[in-house]
């Protein structure tokens, strides 16, 4: 429950609506709330769906990559940096004109609900929606909710959380439905590894991180004695040179969650969206957080997942190659222990939450405001 409001039950009469999407600014944002609006179709088809996204380029690549035919619009949309910098004033003065472009879309638009995901772009569209009255849903991957969030909750109809929260309804994180159907045959075909090997996925997000990019260039050598390794590298960051054991992409759209249930460990930044998809997959997992990530969410969602034992964290704060190194051919010599942990981890890649969410949504209407 949410502000002392009940979740509307499954079976409440449901009509045509239309439903704005809020999310942008990186890929964790936007694959759940496109899982979602698969799930809204599926249901209702004829429920009209706009999604809004900020201007960043990310955010046309995660659309494009997934060939969705959603209609979208953009909005500016400034960031609240936790450092000193005089950007940090320049977006303060972009708000009140953010908050008009959102004000006069909504008016255009007339959506019957709002669902926001978080992210830059969903503060000034959800003050707007809220003095429109138009009512309000969010959703908090993190284990603990961003800013944009923390504010809209006190103005939501509901906040429905992925991790176990007094804040808000737990419901699981929206995952693609493409992540269950993963083939772990084709991905290997894909990547042209042999089947006898076992197989390393590294990832640092939907834009790469330089440190495990570093880490693992460093540890390549003997890591491929061991095993064959997959390589999401993000845009224009360097890699090694491809081996018959090594291959690196900047980013995977069809083909990830076919790559990915080939894998037999992950490396991967600690970002909600990316762990609920491994637990979709039932993947054993080490994280090397982001520690400067906004009120350290990926320290708390890795620790979370480590407590478990669904997630092994890598060293310190600013793990060594040669700490990585050791992590990783640990956990590929040790069956037991992989199995155990795939084991613990798909009870949290549930396959109802996009559903349970799209019936909430769709049954607003008759929700008491």
């Amino acid at each position: 429950m949410t502000g002392g409001r009940s979740l509307p039950e499954q079976n409440t009469l449901i009509t045509p609506m239309k439903i704005l999407f809020i999310a942008g600014g990186s890929g964790g944002h936007i694959t759940p709330a496109l899982a979602v609006a698969d799930a809204v179709r599926r249901i209702a088809p004829e429920t009209e769906i706009l999604f809004v996204s900020s201007e960043k380029s990310i955010d046309d690549e995660v659309f494009k990559a997934h060939a969705y035919e959603y209609r979208r619009e953009t909005l500016p949309a400034g960031k609240l940096r936790r450092h000193f910098s005089f950007q940090n004033l320049v977006d303060f003065f972009r708000f009140p004109s953010t908050f008009l472009s959102a004000r006069k879309l909504l008016k255009k638009e007339k959506p019957d609900i709002l669902f926001s995901k978080g992210g830059y772009v969903a503060l000034p569209i959800g003050l707007a929606a809220k003095l429109l009255g138009i009512p309000v849903i969010i959703h908090e991957s993190d284990a603990v909710p961003g800013l944009s969030n923390r504010i809209l909750r006190k103005i939501a109809l509901h906040m429905l959380t992925a991790f176990p929260s007094r804040l808000g309804e737990c419901v699981g994180t929206p995952i693609r439905e493409e992540i269950f159907r993963g083939d772990p045959e084709k991905g290997r075909k894909f990547l042209g590894f042999s089947p006898k090997e076992k197989i390393l996925l590294v990832m640092g997000g939907s834009q790469g991180a330089e440190q495990i990019n570093t880490l693992l260039l460093h540890a390549l050598d003997a890591i491929e004695e061991k095993m064959s390794v997959v390589h999401i590298s993000g845009k224009g960051k360097t890699t090694a040179k491809e081996t018959r054991k090594y291959r690196h992409f900047p980013y995977l759209g069809a083909e990830y969650p076919d790559v990915l249930a080939a894998a037999d460990i992950v490396v991967s930044r600690a970002g909600a969206n990316s762990l609920f998809e491994f637990a979709a997959a039932k993947k054993p997992i080490l994280l090397i957080p982001l520690l400067t990530a906004a009120n350290d969410h990926q320290k708390k969602n890795a620790g979370f997942f480590s407590e478990k034992g669904m997630a092994i964290v890598v060293g310190g704060e600013n793990p060594t190659s040669s700490e990585f190194q050791k992590a990783v051919i640990a956990l590929a010599e040790n069956d037991e222990l992989r199995k155990k942990m795939s084991e613990r981890i798909k009870v949290f890649g549930r396959k109802d939450s996009a559903e349970k969410i799209a019936h909430i949504l769709l049954s607003a209407r008759s929700d008491p405001r």
